[in-house]
């Protein structure tokens, strides 16, 4: 679910959208591919008599797409042409130092950022961003307990007076919560090349307090009751402003994700943007928590994944797959508000089977090379491609491009042999959206 201070519409570039457009005045309605009353036409889920040039049926419009224009659709999909023309940022992650490694339960959030991360194409700029919450009390006395000092009261107060206030008043211990830092650091970089996470730009939130004038302003002039702690430290919804505001640049498009149980705290965050007139262009994406997944030591999570795969037999061409994979199937196929079970691992057999269904229908090459393409019910979804994507991004939802490709992947199984033409191009285009959901 997408929760966003500002409703500012991001275009897409759809060559099919914008042909709907000029056309038919096409708005942004839900859309489909219909077979219902006719051979096959594009319409929409919602009565709507305001559309032009195109023939009614109780109320829905009918749109007729030529067939050029849903093949240069799809060529656009395939040769990576960029929705988007905006800048973009992806904030994920939220490990503190003393518990670093991400626990089972935890690993969604930076499945959503990568499979989110891959649908995005844009022709501006586009980053990750792992947050490391180095400022936390626990985090505090852990360094104490490394160091070795049984005066923990002392060494809190030093790293505290250091980042809220920028007092130097003891370097030795400051150095060791450096070192202790940076050393957690490496293990998550580890971690995440080990998991086949690629190395994002990672951020301590200790960081973000350096910047005097934006602490000082959110300090003084943001309304937000009970939002400082005694010691300067800020509460949830200014830990929020301060990143927004530090991290977060100009005509960027931030999506913040976090779990569903934050929700008071991300409404709070938005009413309080609203009220001092911050209107920066952020949104939450928020996920539902994970069960029984406390396990932190991948070896552990790995064996749980594993001996569910290898005795249910959950392979690809006769190859199990990774415990990695696994989790991102059932990640990409299930609405990110969903609780995820880990006791519960046979629930989520039917998304393996739908994804082992996707990856087999590459396997019934019937043509080596596509002969004169016609229009027909497959080439038309096809052609929905980027409107589907689209509607994903927006939504926070990489569920519904999964759903999407499946319905595309059923119709080509059911229908092979009218396909036969067109089975070179299908491959090419199954292994892109593949791609796009980082499950290639």
């Amino acid at each position: 679910m997408i929760y966003s201070n500002n409703k500012k519409e991001y275009n897409c570039n759809s060559y099919l959208l914008d042909f709907l457009k000029e056309q038919y005045n096409y708005d942004e309605s839900p859309l489909l591919f219909s077979s219902k009353y006719s051979n096959g036409t594009f319409t929409i889920t919602i009565p709507n008599t305001k559309y032009k040039n195109c023939e009614y049926i109780n109320d829905y419009p009918h749109f007729t797409i030529p067939l050029e224009v849903c093949l240069k659709e799809i060529h656009n999909f395939l040769s990576d042409i960029p929705l988007y023309d905006n800048n973009f940022m992806i904030r994920y992650g939220d490990t503190h130092p003393h518990k670093i490694i991400p626990k089972l339960a935890q690993i969604r959030n930076l499945l959503i950022e990568e499979q989110l991360s891959s649908m995005i194409l844009t022709s501006g700029e586009k980053k990750s961003v792992f947050t490391i919450g180095d400022i936390s009390l626990k985090t505090f006395e852990a360094v104490a307990k490394e160091i070795g000092n049984s005066d923990d009261g002392k060494i809190v107060d030093v790293l505290t007076k250091y980042i809220f206030h920028n007092e130097n008043v003891n370097e030795k211990i400051i150095r060791n919560w450096e070192k202790y830092c940076l050393s957690a650091k490496e293990k998550l970089i580890s971690f995440l090349s080990q998991n086949g996470f690629k190395i994002k730009n990672l951020i301590l939130e200790s960081s973000l307090y350096k910047n005097s004038d934006i602490y000082n302003y959110l300090k003084s002039n943001i309304l937000c009751s009970n939002g400082i702690r005694d010691d300067g430290s800020f509460k949830y919804i200014l830990q929020e402003l301060i990143f927004i505001l530090s991290v977060k640049e100009e005509n960027q498009i931030l999506f913040n994700i976090i779990g569903e149980n934050q929700m008071e705290h991300v409404l709070e965050v938005l009413q309080v943007s609203r009220d001092n007139n911050i209107h920066d262009d952020f949104n939450f994406l928020t996920c539902g928590v994970c069960k029984n997944g406390d396990y932190r030591n991948i070896d552990e999570w790995s064996r749980l994944l594993n001996h569910y795969i290898i005795s249910n037999k959950l392979e690809i061409n006769d190859t199990p797959i990774s415990p990695i994979n696994f989790l991102k199937i059932i990640v990409c196929s299930l609405n990110n508000s969903t609780i995820i079970d880990y006791s519960k691992l046979g629930e989520y057999r039917k998304y393996f089977e739908s994804y082992k269904l996707i990856c087999s229908s590459r396997n019934n090459y019937l043509a080596t090379n596509d002969s004169i393409i016609k229009s027909n019910v497959l080439m038309n979804n096809m052609a929905l491609v980027n409107y589907y994507l689209h509607k994903s991004i927006k939504s926070g939802e990489q569920s519904r491009f999964f759903k999407y490709l499946f319905s595309v992947s059923k119709e080509y199984m059911s229908n092979l042999n009218e396909y036969i033409g067109i089975s070179a191009l299908y491959d090419k285009f199954v292994l892109k959206c593949l791609e796009r959901l980082s499950l290639n």
